[in-house]
């Protein structure tokens, strides 16, 4: 027999009117035994009847339930124990003295009629006909198991004032949902909105209604007696019921600990997944938690109020269908399968994959990863530094807005930063694919492979890896844009007209030219046609080409044609190339006023220019102070204008650094190093990297740089060399040269200890003839 441990009142209100509305006033008084309640099976008053097994199985399993979540430990103390604190019942009608009632118990401290505290009936009569299938979990008369136990445990109902509770916002009656349509079982047991709710069945069914106590009961039964932190502990999965029909109901997850997943792996239809806990709020929809289910199917899951972190569910596993799946304030790893999916991350570091299907995921905030999948995708970071995975060469859209992160696109597909708010490229698996930056400050990674970077405007920074890379620092942008001339103008004998043609808006510099004609004339071969530009550059497009022919129709003149004008024939309509090319525009500026100059060196007939358009192609180059580090393989790295740092690597190496001051470190191999204008930087770390051609050494610009430690020979860091560590000739004459230049030939040598045992090593070949001297070598740390 069990140790009595009697009642109390004195229970505290929480602030949450649902969870208040609940708290009837009293509980069992657990610290008097260990935290412990004992429920027994009473069998042997005037009233009872024996149990089925099946009442046995369903009375152990729903107080089992109650003790999953609260701080109580459950004893069962056998048959007809009086001191036990809940005792189970199986009666007829008649003991109610009314038909329809299906259970009734007391709470803690309360007593009605002859029954006393924590004395839980349950009326038979309703389930008689199939026990077994009548009292399965979650089916509507084990829903009344539950509710009956949580009275037993100082629940009340949330549409009358039982002991000092209180009722829900806007419930008149025990069957109205009230305010938000909180009063349903499916936030609480102990509501009486069950066959009627849209969440049910809609009749007493064996399947479809709650399993145990759920949200607000929860919350209240913790309040009560605390919180179960030993329950479900480990790394669970929570699989959503796909059918309707027995072993389906609501259950509201209380989870103390581990890596959870919520999945609908399986499913029939589409899900959506919500993995919010339950707010307890007053005046929040989802003060009683957010639903999780398979579309169409009556059952699957809420999340208990977290109660300040400790039941939490991590993950959440969508369908092969159209799915939504939404995470919480904690790091998340959402999965929609296949079909076409929304996911959103919120807060929290998430990991986000859309799958096959077209997907629409959202990051939130936090550092995300986005992984749309295969399909034509839609992907929003939102704040965070985020990480967006593009494993697939289809359509997709990524949208970032300034100034929320730092972000990052791995792709194993060619891509291009664009003009989204992206700063980083790390281009991924095995296949030679290309990357390139934007505007902003980008740091590109190339994969082992070979791969062409190009960084764009802003300062960035190109690491190539391994494979023969060709990293370019400073992105080009072209535009194109037409301007005609319609106004015509008659060609007489032996005269010479011109017809102006005025553009503006144009940015950069000309980089293609291609003109349109339109001339009547019934003799072309009288004509000679000049095209001048705004600064004087006067280019021949043709003289006396298509003999007795007649008319100039739609002729483009392009460089890029493959029909030269003078093999054409009248109305020479399509494209041709000029006589003389019309690259010679190349580079200049295209605004301004453009000529065309048209003369008729020959009698007799006339003409008339009808109209002609300039098709202009202009090229800016966006500037940058870049880092290029091509890494392994044989590189080519370009630097473009700004102050750049080029870095070959290992391998044999072209490094062309344009204007600016830049660095180039050539690496180990024999490398190309080119400076161009501006006051550059060769640098060399070792004295066995290789023999490397410096192209373009300026003794009044440029400076070589070697590293003390990596050449020795006594030589002084952040100083240049001595004059007496200086030599031009082809060997050293002294102990004391260090460096020889060998006029003839522009070979650099190194020579550690002079006219010493130790051979000299050539490191770079320079130009011939220089003037070089000790103050071009500086010696670096």
């Amino acid at each position: 027999m069990s140790n009595f441990v009697g009642s109390t009142g004195g229970v505290t209100k929480t602030g949450s009117i649902y969870v208040d509305s609940l708290l009837w006033g009293s509980r069992w008084k657990v610290e008097n035994d260990n935290r412990k309640i004992t429920y027994s099976f009473i069998d042997n008053k005037s009233w009872d009847y024996k149990f089925e097994n099946a009442e046995i199985n369903a009375f152990t399993k729903a107080v089992q339930s109650w003790s999953n979540v609260a701080n109580f430990q459950l004893e069962y103390s056998g048959f007809n124990d009086p001191q036990a604190e809940l005792t189970f019942h199986s009666v007829d009608s008649s003991i109610f003295g009314r038909d329809g009632v299906l259970g009734q118990a007391s709470p803690p401290g309360v007593s009605f009629d002859q029954f006393g505290e924590g004395d839980v009936l349950i009326n038979w009569e309703f389930y008689q006909d199939d026990f077994d299938a009548n009292l399965l979990v979650g089916s509507y008369y084990y829903n009344t198991f539950v509710h009956e136990i949580g009275h037993a445990l100082g629940l009340a109902h949330p549409h009358d004032n039982g002991g000092s509770s209180s009722i829900f916002p806007g419930v008149d009656n025990a069957e109205d949902a009230g305010d938000l349509n909180l009063n349903q079982f499916v936030t609480t047991i102990m509501s009486y909105v069950d066959i009627q709710s849209s969440y049910s069945p809609g009749y007493d069914a064996n399947w479809g209604f709650a399993a145990g106590p759920m949200a607000f009961d929860i919350a209240a039964i913790q309040h009560i007696y605390g919180i179960n932190r030993t329950y479900n502990t480990g790394n669970n999965v929570y699989l959503l019921p796909s059918s309707n029909g027995a072993g389906t109901y609501w259950s509201s997850i209380w989870d103390a600990g581990g890596t959870d997943t919520i999945s609908g792996q399986g499913a029939s239809n589409s899900v959506v997944i919500n993995l919010n806990n339950a707010t307890l709020r007053n005046n929040d929809p989802n003060a009683g938690g957010f639903f999780s289910q398979v579309v169409g199917v009556k059952g699957g899951f809420t999340i208990a109020n977290s109660q300040g972190g400790i039941s939490v569910i991590e993950n959440a596993i969508g369908s092969n269908f159209n799915d939504t799946l939404t995470g919480n304030e904690y790091n998340n790893y959402l999965s929609g399968q296949g079909g076409n999916d929304v996911i959103d991350g919120k807060a929290g570091n998430d990991s986000l994959d859309g799958g096959a299907g077209n997907d629409t995921l959202y990051g939130g905030a936090g550092n995300d990863t986005l992984n749309g999948g295969t399909g034509n995708n839609s992907l929003y970071g939102g704040t965070g530094n985020d990480r967006y995975i593009i494993t697939s060469d289809n359509y997709y859209t990524i949208y970032e807005n300034a100034n929320e992160g730092t972000d990052t696109v791995a792709s194993s597909f060619t891509f291009n930063l664009g003009p989204a708010n992206l700063e980083n490229l790390i281009l991924t698996g095995t296949s030679a694919i290309n990357g390139t930056g934007n505007s902003l400050n980008n740091t590109i990674t190339g994969n082992d492979a070979n791969n062409q970077l190009n960084g764009g405007a802003g300062n960035d920074t190109l690491y190539g890896g391994a494979g023969n890379d060709n990293l370019v620092g400073d992105g080009v942008n072209n535009q194109t844009k037409t301007f005609s001339n319609t106004s015509a103008i008659n060609i007489p004998d032996l005269s010479t007209i011109k017809s102006n043609l005025a553009v503006s808006g144009l940015s950069g510099s000309i980089a293609d030219v291609n003109i349109t004609l339109n001339i009547s004339h019934t003799w072309d071969s009288d004509l000679d046609v000049f095209l001048i530009s705004p600064t004087g550059t006067r280019v021949e497009l043709f003289t006396d080409v298509g003999s007795s022919g007649t008319n100039f129709t739609n002729t483009t003149l392009d460089d890029e044609a493959a029909t030269s004008i003078t093999v054409g024939t009248a109305p020479f309509t399509g494209s041709f190339k000029p006589e003389k090319l019309l690259s010679a525009f190349d580079t200049q500026n295209p605004n301004g006023t453009w000529k065309l100059e048209v003369t008729d060196d020959e009698s007799l007939i006339t003409g008339r220019l009808n109209s002609w358009s300039l098709q202009l192609t202009t090229q800016t180059v966006d500037v940058g102070n870049d880092l290029l580090d091509a890494g392994t393989g044989n590189d080519t790295l370009t630097g473009g204008a700004g102050n750049d740092t080029l870095n070959g690597g290992a391998g044999i190496d072209t490094l062309n650094a344009g204007s600016g001051n830049d660095i180039l470190v050539g690496g180990a191999g024999n490398d190309t190093l080119t400076g161009s204008t501006g006051s550059d930087r060769f640098t060399f770390n070792s004295r066995s990297e290789g023999i490397d051609r410096i192209t373009d050494f300026s003794v009044l610009d440029d400076t070589i740089f070697v590293s003390a430690a990596g050449f020795a020979g006594g030589l002084v860091a952040n100083a240049a060399i001595a004059a007496n560590q200086f030599f031009i000739g082809s060997a050293a004459n002294t102990s004391s040269q260090r460096f020889i230049y060998d006029k003839g030939n522009g070979s650099l040598f190194f020579d550690q200890d002079g006219i010493g045992a130790i051979a000299k090593i050539q490191i770079a070949t320079l130009n011939t003839g220089l003037s070089l001297s000790n103050a071009d070598i500086f010696v670096a740390a």
